[in-house]
């Protein structure tokens, strides 16, 4: 009965980590460049000194993509006892940004309406789901290899993973110095492509 069960069964290839992590820094890679060459790079990055600001967004933003991107390559190869839970750490640092610009209007007592209306916004948001969109697709096809066993969490991470290296790239660009912008304006960037990715994801990786 054994042999029967196992007769037409032919042996796959595990999929590789290596693959993934290729996928997501050439994109990003790609992007960078191509973000510096239609948009151009912030004028502290040409001249070698970068505010602080811009290294804190990207620190956080490169934080949370690498934590995602490790639960999502042990998403793919399920085992006992492997569980990757140190991307809700990078997302409770990353959620600093958010917190501190509601902290921020509640004590200015108004809302930040050139923020709101910044030029800039719509780019934000644009470069980051165009780039997050060119990320989870192939990172999504590379999955289906796997044996994911929590499509939804997965949905989560590969919106997150995505649109935080995605987000990164436009960060040498984006011209604004302001915490309240970048509690707006990113965490919208990249909470919308963390809910592309749940709503889109999952339904692709059915058994």
């Amino acid at each position: 009965m054994i042999d029967a069960l196992v007769d037409d069964l032919t042996p796959v290839q595990p999929i590789s980590p290596r693959m993934a992590i290729a996928i997501v820094a050439s994109i990003t890679a790609v992007l960078a460049v191509l973000v510096v060459m239609t948009m151009g790079a912030r004028a502290d990055i040409l001249a070698g000194n970068p505010a602080s600001i811009l290294l804190m967004r990207a620190g956080v933003l490169l934080l949370l993509g690498t934590a995602t991107m490790a639960a999502l390559v042990s998403a793919a190869r399920p085992g006992v006892g492997q569980q990757s839970d140190g991307w809700r750490w990078a997302l409770g640092a990353a959620a600093i940004f958010p917190v501190s610009a509601v902290v921020l209007i509640l004590a200015q007592g108004a809302l930040p309406v050139g923020i709101l209306t910044a030029s800039s916004a719509p780019y934000c948001l644009a470069v980051t789901l165009t780039g997050a969109l060119a990320m989870g697709a192939p990172l999504t096809a590379w999955l289906r290899r796997g044996a994911v066993t929590q499509p939804e969490r997965v949905g989560w991470l590969v919106g997150f993973a995505s649109g935080a290296f995605a987000l990164f790239a436009y960060n040498l660009h984006c011209p604004s110095n302001t915490l309240v912008y970048t509690g707006i304006w990113y965490t919208s960037a990249v909470g919308l492509s963390a809910i592309v990715g749940r709503l889109a994801v999952p339904r692709l990786l059915r058994w």
